[in-house]
């Protein structure tokens, strides 16, 4: 790394935490994807690119877990691309398998690894293990999706097309060249750890993590953007960025539906008004984890609708893997919509909606939006035949009480921005009499934020849709006159605006809570908004090039504690498979030499 310096000589000291604090194990080892730290890109055969990624596990259980070669006692590691663009998340491309065989001990998620004394046969408890995008990209370590049961983590040893390499694009995450282009989108990559006993101990529903990529529009190449989403699956990609990258989409519904003894689906949903009684339905739906399989999704509509513009989306398998790429069939019923691909009995290599894998459904009605059902019917027998799960759907229900119309139930949120609706929220009792012209709020949602480090936190609800109050407490009320701060309208938000925003002061590990809500009842009191966040900063002094802490001596202390990363890699320092200083601090050293 190199700081700008003349007569001084920046020092620049890092670990490799990402995270400088632990936390209790969950029972059982557990992998995770803890990081995307890096990309390769490795050219296009005819109208295919091909990409890998990095990845780095974390063993966020209380027990080692197996990591052998040349046995099927190890992970593998999945790599997948996605989409963004005009309200819909597609899956434009997906990898075989990486086989793990080697875990080294390191600290990415925790600060108190507990390393196998064997080494690479086990990662060890709060242990992390980095695995570079050349790695696995190499296309000799790649093993098709189609021998694993996600579900069991189980999988053949040695595996189909073991030390097989060929063209740019065998075998590695391939995306078309023409989807990477689309102007506004945003793309995200993902990965999941499968792996035998961190699914017998049921923690298999946790592995997977995403982070956003900006795509280069001339070379093609992916930049990592933001953080790693740790423990989210894909799908959460839209409902986290459906508003821009980093804002929450409130419209975008996410169901988790478990099958008995088997894996897990997650239905998305969303349902945009396209004016003149016409409502246009999107659904996306991943299978996570299930080995059953995906055979059939139906949506109920009212009878008589009139429904156009049916769509329907998968991913592309290849370099081999058996399952056909035929499209699902739609069919508009009197009382649903529905694909469906061919059931096992006709074949059991049809394209049934697999394990870490996003389809997606799509229409046009002339029914209003409502609370639902969607259905799955299962691929692979057993029982049950179906499953289904909560959906917006033409005609439905109306809208439930949002999950946090109450103090107990509410989500928690960081700095940044995140998208709400209050639609359907109730009104709690406790008033503000230091909340200027009314002292209640109406049809309130609440959110809960932890301080990262104590300092002076702002909070705005600027350019919601309707007139806001904003409250802060450091409790559930109880009683009257309990926030710590009130407001109804802010100049901070524009002259004559009326919506709200405020300041507090916080505390470092102290949990505040945040009431979003109206000046006015009922109608005129529902809308959405962005709930804008901006906590005090948490780095540690020299955490930037640019800020250098000056050295007065030979030696000084350092504490990497919340640290971030601001230096380039150098290939000069790789070493287990990472060439990067993570979360630095730097120190400027006065040269005694002119």
């Amino acid at each position: 790394m190199r700081c700008p310096s003349t007569k001084w000589s920046a020092v620049c000291i890092g670990t490799l935490l990402v995270s400088a604090g632990s936390a209790l194990a969950r029972p059982g080892p557990d992998v995770i994807v803890g990081d995307i730290p890096d990309t390769s890109s490795f050219g296009v055969v005819g109208t295919k690119r091909a990409y890998s990624i990095g990845t780095t596990s974390c063993n966020i259980g209380d027990q080692m877990l197996s990591w052998v070669s040349g046995t099927n006692q190890h992970p593998v590691i999945s790599q997948n691309m996605y989409r963004l663009s005009n309200g819909r998340l597609e899956q434009l491309g997906q990898a075989w398998l990486k086989h793990g065989f080697c875990a080294l001990q390191g600290n990415v998620c925790f600060s108190d690894c507990q390393p196998n004394p064997n080494g690479c046969p086990a990662l060890g408890v709060h242990c992390s293990d980095p695995y570079t995008s050349g790695l696995n990209g190499q296309q000799g370590g790649l093993g098709p999706k189609s021998e694993v049961n996600a579900a069991t983590g189980a999988f053949p040893y040695p595996f189909t097309g073991q030390n097989m390499t060929g063209d740019a694009i065998y075998k590695r995450l391939q995306v078309l060249d023409s989807e990477l282009t689309t102007a506004g989108a945003l793309y995200f990559v993902a990965s999941m750890y499968v792996q035998p006993e961190d699914a017998a101990n049921h923690n298999n529903n946790n592995n997977e993590s995403y982070r956003r990529v900006t795509v280069d529009p001339a070379t093609r190449n992916l930049t990592l953007q933001g953080s790693t989403q740790r423990q989210l699956p894909a799908i959460q990609a839209w409902r986290d960025n459906g508003l821009g990258a980093g804002v929450v989409d409130p419209g975008v519904t996410l169901t988790n539906v478990d099958v008995a003894a088997d894996g897990r689906f997650i239905i998305g949903s969303k349902a945009t008004d396209l004016g003149g009684g016409v409502f246009h339905y999107e659904y996306a739906v991943e299978n996570l984890n299930s080995h059953r399989s995906g055979q059939a999704f139906s949506i109920p509509i009212p009878a008589g609708s009139t429904i156009t513009n049916v769509g329907f989306r998968d991913v592309d398998y290849h370099s081999g893997e058996p399952y056909s790429l035929t499209d699902w069939t739609p069919t508009v019923g009197a009382t649903s919509v529905s694909w469906a691909t061919q059931t096992f009995a006709q074949n059991a290599n049809a394209n049934a909606l697999r394990w870490d894998t996003i389809y997606n459904f799509r229409f046009d009605c002339n029914a209003a939006p409502g609370s639902g059902t969607a259905t799955i019917t299962l691929f692979r027998t057993g029982s049950p035949a179906s499953i289904g799960g909560a959906a917006t759907v033409p005609g439905g229900g109306p809208p439930p009480p949002p999950a946090n119309d109450t103090c107990a139930g509410a989500i928690a949120v960081s700095d940044g921005a995140t998208g709400w609706s209050n639609a359907g929220a109730t009104s709690d009792a406790p008033t503000n009499t230091n909340c200027q012209s009314t002292t209640q709020i109406y049809n309130d949602i609440w959110f809960s934020y932890t301080a990262q480090c104590t300092g002076t936190v702002n909070v705005n609800l600027c350019g919601s849709s309707f007139d806001t109050k904003l409250a802060v407490y450091t409790a559930c009320p109880t009683a009257n006159n309990t926030a710590l701060v009130c407001n109804d309208d802010s100049p901070t938000c524009g002259a004559n605006s009326l919506q709200s925003a405020l300041t507090s002061a916080g505390t470092q590990g102290t949990q505040y809570l945040i009431r979003v809500g109206a000046f006015q009842n009922n109608a005129t009191g529902f809308g959405t908004g962005t709930l804008t966040i901006a906590g005090p900063s948490c780095g540690p002094s020299g955490d930037n090039c640019s800020t250098a802490i000056v050295m007065s001596g030979n030696t000084a202390p350092f504490d990497t504690t919340q640290a971030t990363t601001d230096g380039p890699a150098h290939a000069t320092c790789l070493n287990a498979g990472s060439n990067q200083v993570t979360n630095d601090v730097w120190y400027n050293y006065p040269s005694n030499c002119n």
